[in-house]
């Protein structure tokens, strides 16, 4: 669980730097027409970490009722 909650907080802090970056250069974006790019490549970061956090909420979950299961 501890690698899966550090691959989490990686890929959030690569989000974060992505939309700080796009946010930083809206005009030359805007002015060459890369929005698509910027788009497509911050939602492929939210994908991947989306699926981390289900993960780690799934192994949380069983964890949880192999814990309230055991006398």
């Amino acid at each position: 669980m501890y690698s899966l909650r550090r691959e989490t907080l990686i890929l959030s802090d690569e989000r974060a730097k992505r939309m700080t970056e796009s946010i930083t250069g809206i005009r030359i974006i805007k002015y060459f027409g890369w929005e698509k790019m910027v788009i497509n490549s911050v939602n492929q970061i939210r994908e991947l970490e989306s699926l981390f956090i289900f993960k780690n909420a799934k192994y949380r979950g069983l964890l949880d009722v192999v814990s309230k299961m055991t006398p």
